[in-house]
């Protein structure tokens, strides 16, 4: 799903997404899709960017939030792809950690 201009979200297709991101095939390395059930999305986008980063099962907004912050910052430093993904699932962990203690 993607907003356009007004701010109305609008559903893509896999392929659509895939011959979207094969015009940044060049310039972009890496793709993150931080939705539910992405995978199948990310399956297609790999044929044209190196990593794809996808969900195979519903993931809660404060989950995806801290795996991009974690994954992002990480980048931010410097570190390869593969690190980075690391930070973001140490994130995650650690706001399950947080999340649990607080009840």
């Amino acid at each position: 799903m993607l907003e356009s201009y007004d701010g109305s979200k609008q559903w893509v297709g896999a392929e659509n997404l895939s011959n979207l991101f094969e015009l940044f095939s060049r310039s972009v390395s890496c793709v993150l899709l931080s939705a539910c059930y992405s995978e199948e999305q990310a399956n297609a986008i790999v044929t044209h960017i190196d990593c794809v980063i996808g969900m195979n099962q519903e993931i809660q907004d404060r989950a995806a939030i801290s795996f991009s912050e974690g994954f992002y910052r990480a980048l931010g430093h410097r570190s390869s792809i593969e690190k980075a993904f690391e930070f973001g699932y140490a994130a995650i962990q650690l706001e399950i950690s947080k999340s649990s203690r607080l009840r």
